[in-house]
């Protein structure tokens, strides 16, 4: 079998599963399970050449997905609503549009969450958030789906 080119990795065979290790581009060791070796003259588990692409696709999918850098500095919802307000400008969204967000993230997002970092706030959060509207009496769109 041909050695790999330097920094392309290396894929292994342990506990009757292919495994992979690599170095991903910003110089994080990436140790990853690919699935299990077929067994001779069975249909269920990968080939060599099958956890090969696996591997391949797993190495892209780990690149396109960037990794915060440690000690770096994590936005507050509210940092990420006005950038995100701040691009819609940019991008052409109707006045009337950006001020209804501004003023969704003001009477609502803000008091309950906005000083919270990005990294905490859980998909929980934002459903209880919903319900506590709901129940405050907010207005359901007629094209709503909850």
């Amino acid at each position: 079998m041909a050695k790999r080119l330097h920094g392309t990795g290396h894929l292994h065979v342990k506990w009757g599963s292919y495994y992979v290790r690599c170095r991903t581009s910003d110089g994080r060791m990436l140790n990853r399970k690919v699935g299990r070796v077929r067994a001779p003259g069975e249909s269920d588990g990968l080939t060599r050449a099958q956890a090969e692409r696996e591997f391949r696709r797993m190495q892209e999918a780990e690149e396109r997905t960037p990794r915060p850098v440690r000690g770096a500095h994590v936005p507050t919802l509210d940092e990420v609503t006005d950038s995100l307000r701040r691009s819609l400008a940019i991008g052409g969204a109707r006045r009337s549009y950006r001020e209804g967000c501004e003023s969704m993230q003001r009477v609502h997002i803000s008091p309950a969450l906005g000083d919270r970092k990005v990294t905490e706030v859980k998909t929980a959060d934002v459903d209880s958030l919903a319900s506590t509207m709901l129940q405050k009496g907010g207005r359901r769109s007629r094209y709503a789906t909850y």
